[in-house]
């Protein structure tokens, strides 16, 4: 008995372990093509399920984790050997790993996804640069925007967000002192930032042009002078 325990508790540990881990790392979405463009196979979960299975399979890996360690250590006496003990230690070792490096996993994930964005971001960014709009109106890239504040704005907010892949939507274009300019980005329950600076400094708190004040929680370099960043909630300035 102890026997099947320890090998299905073994399996269903390994399998939440790694299934936790291509969670975090694809937000949910996962594409399997062939080198000549031929889709495999496609995960797309929606938010409610994504957040579903973020709760269901921590539990699942400690239960796992539990009825395979008890196996080992309290089982029969052919499950008491160094074998079982060093995959014991192993997976115990990959499930803190896994704990520690969730938000590095998780955000080494958004940036292999953002990647192919910068394009069509650094086309936006150009064009507003050489013109930032002084008022409401109908944005030829971004469509109806308004401006705050009225006089000397530094925010644009889009009425209708625009796409930049089947989830994320442009919301909000920041611009602060010199060349910084910082691209919010929402899914509907998610929002980070894409920022792009060429001061050679790291991104940092900032207050928008409706005097919220966002402060830096992470970020991660990507291609020349992107950042990719996640501020906390807005507040009042």
């Amino acid at each position: 008995m102890s026997q099947w325990v320890s090998r299905i508790s073994l399996v269903s540990l390994i399998g939440s372990t790694a299934a936790l881990a291509l969670l975090d790392f694809f937000d949910g979405r996962l594409e399997l093509v062939t080198p000549s463009s031929l889709l495999l196979a496609r995960v797309d979960l929606s938010p409610v399920s994504y957040r579903v299975l973020l709760l269901v399979l921590p539990w699942l890996l400690l239960v796992s984790l539990m009825l395979f360690a008890g196996a080992t250590i309290f089982g029969a006496k052919s499950q008491r050997n160094l074998r079982h003990l060093f995959l014991l230690t192993t997976m115990i070792g990959a499930a803190l790993a896994l704990h520690v490096n969730w938000q590095r996993i998780s955000w080494e994930g958004r940036r292999w996804r953002m990647a192919d964005k910068i394009a069509s971001l650094q086309s936006i960014y150009d064009a507003l640069q050489a013109d930032w709009p002084q008022r409401d109106m109908d944005h030829e890239l971004l469509g109806p925007i308004m401006v705050y504040p009225q006089w000397n704005p530094s925010t644009l907010i889009l009425l209708t967000p625009k796409p930049v892949d089947e989830r994320l939507r442009i919301a909000a274009i920041d611009r602060s002192s010199g060349e910084i300019l910082r691209f919010e980005l929402s899914s509907g329950y998610e929002t980070i930032w894409l920022e792009h600076r060429t001061d050679s400094q790291l991104p940092n708190d900032f207050s928008n042009g409706i005097h919220q004040k966002f402060t830096r929680q992470y970020s991660l370099p990507m291609s020349s002078h992107w950042f990719l960043v996640r501020y906390q909630g807005a507040s009042p300035d």
